[in-house]
């Protein structure tokens, strides 16, 4: 992801009220992106919308297949991230 497009997105993600741009204490010139306590609601929805995803797949397929469909996507989001950089 290029800065200009990890700007746009903290942009966006702030318009949302999801995070704020903070001073940064070490850095005068630098801002730190911190999560609102609306920003820090919605991760853990999201954190728990996946986690239930995640059980009901797990238990359609089996555990089995749900570890080989589990580690196959790690494999497949490392060559992915090896590609974009």
């Amino acid at each position: 992801m290029t800065k200009q497009a990890m700007g746009d997105l903290v942009t966006q993600c702030e318009a949302w009220g999801l995070v704020e741009r903070t001073p940064d204490p070490q850095d005068a010139r630098a801002r730190r992106i911190v999560f609102t306590a609306t920003g820090l609601a919605w991760l853990r929805g999201f954190e728990q919308a996946v986690a239930q995803t995640e059980a009901e797949f797990k238990q359609e397929v089996g555990a089995d297949v749900a570890t080989v469909v589990s580690l196959g996507l790690e494999v497949y989001a490392g060559d992915f991230a090896s590609r974009v950089h």
